[in-house]
């Protein structure tokens, strides 16, 4: 046995435990003991197994009622873990509006600081700048006086000089001045008592200079009336165009259409013999418009002929005026009896605008050039204008070659 326990490593004494509970039961009242003993380990068993079946069915009946309560259980379960979640987010919420705060809180420290520093700053320099304003006022006003001084001082010098130049100097120039204005005067000047050929000569160049000069001033004016005219020619001449040609172009565009409507064939593409029609027929038409409409150069030529014409009748104009002012005076006289006056016409002015008088006389040159009463101020330009063309011909004619 002992080798068998050693063997086993059993640590009780198989053999003395026998020994010892013989002997125990041996006794009654130890015998009695036992039997209470195990029937008090009985009772504790069975207390045991009573609390394990009240347990187990606690616990099923606990897991019944989870079974039965399993969706509330689970919306609970996800209620407290959106709370979890929602107070993690507080929490980080919080913990971002702190570092916010600080942040800022910083922020404005810092700039408190610096506001604090600039306006020291500022204030030292306007400082600065005040007492360099006061310095330069004092610069200023000593300059200002120191110049002032030598402006007085310059002054009284220039008068003594006047004053000396008047009485002495003014003198003796006009008499060293007077062999060089003796000379020229005879040289030059023209003596209607003893001329002679050459101041008569130099006095007809003078008037022809000064005729030049007038006649050179009239055309600058009269250019810039023709530029100031020409809009409304070229209005009115844009105006009479429709209206002569424009019923003409509208009457070719309908038997355009009409034409274009019967040349269709199965293929609905025009036949070449209409469009060539079409084309003749709109080239003559533009050629119509091209021979009546005025060029830019006769218009200006027809407008400087108005205006030369305006200004001849200026005179007649004026007269006619003050006869018909006298008439109305005459009439007024006799009109205050009844109440009633005439109003005065204006007076006529030496260059005027009238749209319609311009009207006719766009329309009268229009026809004039048609009929080609104008025709030798197109031959004028051709002929100006066919030298130059010539030499530019030959000039591209040798680079050809």
């Amino acid at each position: 046995v002992a080798q068998i326990a050693k063997t086993h490593h059993i640590s009780t004494n198989i053999l003395e435990r026998n020994q010892t509970v013989s002997l125990q039961e041996a006794a009654p009242y130890d015998r009695y003991l036992e039997l209470q003993r195990q029937a008090l380990r009985g009772l504790e068993r069975h207390d045991n197994a009573v609390k394990t079946r009240r347990r187990l069915e606690a616990q099923q009946r606990q897991q019944k009622i989870a079974w039965m309560n399993r969706s509330e259980d689970k919306k609970r379960a996800r209620e407290e873990q959106e709370m979890i979640e929602r107070v993690k987010v507080e929490r980080v919420d919080r913990q971002k509006q702190w570092l916010r705060e600080l942040a800022l809180l910083a922020f404005t420290v810092r700039t408190g600081a610096r506001f604090k520093a600039l306006k020291k700053e500022y204030e030292n320099t306007a400082r600065h700048a005040f007492a360099a304003g006061v310095m330069i006022k004092l610069i200023t006003k000593k300059l200002c006086w120191r110049r002032r001084q030598m402006v007085y001082r310059n002054a009284v010098k220039l008068r003594v000089a006047l004053t000396v130049q008047t009485r002495v100097a003014q003198v003796v120039a006009a008499h060293a001045a007077q062999p060089v204005l003796s000379r020229f005067l005879t040289t030059h000047a023209f003596h209607h008592e003893a001329p002679s050929f050459v101041g008569s000569v130099r006095v007809f160049r003078a008037r022809v200079v000064r005729v030049q000069r007038l006649w050179r001033n009239m055309k600058s004016t009269q250019e810039a009336l023709v530029q100031i005219l020409f809009p409304r020619w070229q209005e009115l001449h844009e105006s009479i165009c429709a209206e002569l040609f424009g019923a003409q172009y509208a009457s070719e565009d309908v038997r355009d259409l009409q034409e274009a409507e019967v040349a269709k064939g199965k293929d609905g593409r025009r036949n070449s013999r209409s469009r060539q029609s079409t084309t003749l027929r709109r080239q003559a038409a533009a050629a119509v418009v091209a021979q009546a409409a005025v060029p830019k150069y006769a218009a200006e030529h027809f407008l400087g002929m108005h205006i030369l014409e305006m200004q001849r009748s200026y005179r007649r104009r004026i007269k006619e005026w003050e006869e018909i002012c006298g008439q109305d005076e005459i009439a007024n006289d006799v009109a205050e009896i009844t109440g009633e006056r005439k109003v005065r016409a204006a007076k006529p002015r030496r260059i005027y605008l009238d749209m319609e008088e311009l009207a006719a006389l766009v329309r009268l040159r229009m026809e004039e050039w048609r009929d080609g009463k104008w025709r030798h101020l197109s031959a004028n330009r051709d002929r100006i204008t066919k030298k130059f063309f010539h030499l530019w011909e030959g000039v591209v004619r040798q680079a050809v070659l």
